[in-house]
């Protein structure tokens, strides 16, 4: 269960490129998959649109300051 959906949301992450859209809750936990698997790759990928990345480096501060109420969507264009 958790551990195939955990390398399934890594691999679709790690091919992401350009344009990035996401929508991210309340109360997220740092176990969850997309901020345990998915947030470190589009992190790491160079080709990943700058303005998602510094809103995805804005929510991985939040999680770092363990402030988990984030309630952000990017629809990107």
């Amino acid at each position: 269960g958790f551990t195939v959906w955990r390398a399934l949301s890594g691999i679709f992450a790690s091919n992401a490129e350009g344009d990035v859209s996401f929508q991210i809750g309340v109360g997220v936990a740092p176990s969850r998959v997309f901020t345990a698997t998915e947030l470190p790759e589009l992190l790491r990928d160079p080709t990943v649109d700058p303005f998602a990345k510094e809103l995805l480096s804005y929510f991985q501060r939040c999680i770092d300051s363990r402030q988990p109420d984030i309630n952000l969507g990017f629809l990107s264009m």
